[in-house]
């Protein structure tokens, strides 16, 4: 046999490898699919040497050695990620594929306003003739990402499930689409529905680092009250790894693990004070700040709550010069302690 006729047949072996545990993880229950966990590592290797049409999944715990956090959760059943949180109003979904997660949202929160977003054409008017006559479903044909641009999606996978414009080792069909800014869009919605988003459900098959580090960069990961995702390995995300450990650090520093389950999905519940705090300044971080504040591998002591307060008000002074940025510092510091005094005194 020629070389080339071995290398297409190692291919092609190497995809049937991978199908083959994808397909029997899922479709096994979780107390059975315990022994595959030791395969991750095995099949995302195949999977990203033989070319596939969706992007593998990280495993749950990539980061927790380096950030010495660990999950003390029992994994959870895929299906957790449709409970979202009790009494959600507002849910923002990136990646709304062929509707199965928004059905289920539907169904579980029907007085909840949602927003789904899905780039892809064809995916889009799928979504429309489903939900397109539920007046509390609004669907963009945009994607989500870290800012206003038109870029090229790779579509593939069943129903799509693998269309991304990050996934370098993707199959399918090439089109361009237009993505747009999750800072821009999540305001967009707090002004029409007049409160943050209660939730953000993003599962996209790798624009996760964008979005949430967009999110971290601008203030909302502390303010939106549930944020879940599915992590994804891929080509196209620069320095990946390190891009999800310092997600992570603003997870851990702000939520509470909520859930993990297969298939890289993660659930965050925002810790009550942290979510108060926010809610009752109104504060939305400059980039710059937020940079330092929070992608700093420095710990913060239970006893710097004063200077940490008076770094969120110095980010939000964007125009303001040193002396105004320090004079407001002074009276915002004053509100918080007001704050606290008066939440003491409750």
């Amino acid at each position: 046999m020629q070389p080339q006729g071995l290398t297409v047949l190692y291919s092609l072996t190497l995809i049937h490898a991978a199908a083959a545990i994808t397909f029997l993880r899922r479709n096994l229950t979780i107390s059975d699919s315990a022994w595959l966990n030791g395969t991750t590592a095995w099949d995302t290797a195949l999977a990203v040497a033989a070319g596939s049409s969706s992007a593998p999944h990280a495993t749950n715990g990539e980061c927790s050695a380096r950030l010495g956090k660990y999950w003390s959760l029992p994994q959870s059943d895929i299906a957790v990620r449709h409970n979202l949180i009790p009494g959600a109003t507002v849910i923002f979904e990136v990646g709304g594929n062929i509707g199965e997660d928004l059905a289920q949202y539907i169904w579980r929160f029907p007085a909840a306003k949602i927003f789904s977003f899905e780039p892809v054409p064809e995916l889009y008017q799928v979504l429309t003739q489903k939900f397109g006559g539920n007046l509390n479903v609004k669907i963009q044909q945009v994607g989500v990402s870290n800012s206003d641009r038109a870029t090229t999606f790779t579509v593939g996978g069943n129903h799509g499930e693998g269309s991304s414009h990050t996934n370098t080792t993707a199959y399918g069909q090439r089109i361009t689409v237009q993505l747009r800014d999750a800072h821009a869009l999540l305001t967009e919605v707090q002004t029409a529905t007049g409160k943050v988003p209660d939730v953000v459900s993003i599962n996209c098959e790798g624009c996760e680092y964008d979005v949430l580090s967009r999110m971290a960069h601008t203030g909302w990961l502390g303010k939106v009250p549930f944020v879940q995702l599915s992590w994804h390995i891929v080509g196209g995300v620069q320095d990946r790894l390190n891009q999800r450990c310092a997600i992570e650090k603003v997870l851990w520093d702000r939520y509470e693990p909520a859930y993990h389950a297969l298939y890289g999905w993660q659930g965050w519940r925002l810790k009550t004070a942290a979510y108060f705090f926010l809610q009752e300044d109104d504060v939305v971080d400059s980039e710059d700040d937020v940079e330092e504040a929070v992608f700093a591998d420095d710990e913060q002591e239970d006893g710097d709550s004063e200077a940490d307060d008076e770094g969120f008000e110095d980010e939000a002074d964007d125009e303001g010069s040193e002396d105004e940025a320090d004079d407001e510092g002074s009276e915002d510091e004053q509100d918080v302690e007001s704050t606290d005094d008066d939440d003491a005194d409750a």
